[in-house]
């Protein structure tokens, strides 16, 4: 994967808003946490289902699921990461020979979205421990993007092994029903010349 980034800058009013709405997600969050005895015994899951299906932040969380479900599964999020995260987010571009690549293919772009998720996780960990050497940060990363290509991997096996059986049993019910349709057909075909 090519570091390359675009000349594009992202102005502080464009990211401003989004950092916004990560503030107000986060304390409504915290207020529902704080105030509601229901939302308490949630399961981490089931909070952020909550935050990704609820009117206000469902937006955010489809532009931002990684700062989302850390923001509210472990409660760790940082405005100053955030800002550079977005301007990271909205300058780096794949290279042609990377948009070739992933064009039509979902798996291949899902892979090169991780990297998104591993360096924001990066990032953090980066904040909360500004005395790592870059060899941590790089191992943090490393591992994040791993197990994350891991999980994609094992996602589009699955789907491509489903899929198959799928169309397979669709040509077997394909050509029962076309048997069915046939030997009905054939009935009524006897029956009309009997009656004839």
């Amino acid at each position: 994967m090519s570091n390359t980034k675009s000349q594009k800058e992202v102005n502080s009013d464009t990211i401003q808003p989004y950092v916004d709405k990560l503030v107000e997600m986060v304390f409504y969050n915290r207020n529902k946490l704080k105030d509601e005895e229901e939302y308490r015994k949630l399961s981490e899951v089931d909070r952020l289902k909550h935050i990704q299906t609820h009117n206000d932040f469902k937006e955010f969380y489809k532009t931002f699921p990684s700062v989302t479900t850390y923001a509210i599964s472990r409660g760790i999020y940082s405005t100053k990461v955030f800002k550079k995260y977005v301007q990271y987010k909205f300058t780096k571009v794949p290279t042609t020979e990377e948009r070739e690549e992933l064009m039509n293919n979902p798996e291949g772009q899902k892979i090169w979205g991780n990297h998104f998720y591993a360096i924001y996780v990066k990032w953090l960990y980066a904040e909360k421990n500004p005395h790592s050497p870059q060899s941590e940060l790089d191992t943090v990363y490393n591992n994040i993007l791993s197990e994350l290509n891991k999980e994609t991997k094992k996602f589009f096996k699955t789907y491509d092994t489903e899929l198959k059986k799928f169309e397979e049993e669709k040509k077997i019910l394909s050509q029962e029903k076309k048997d069915d349709l046939k030997n009905i057909f054939k009935k009524r075909l006897e029956n009309k010349l009997k009656d004839v």
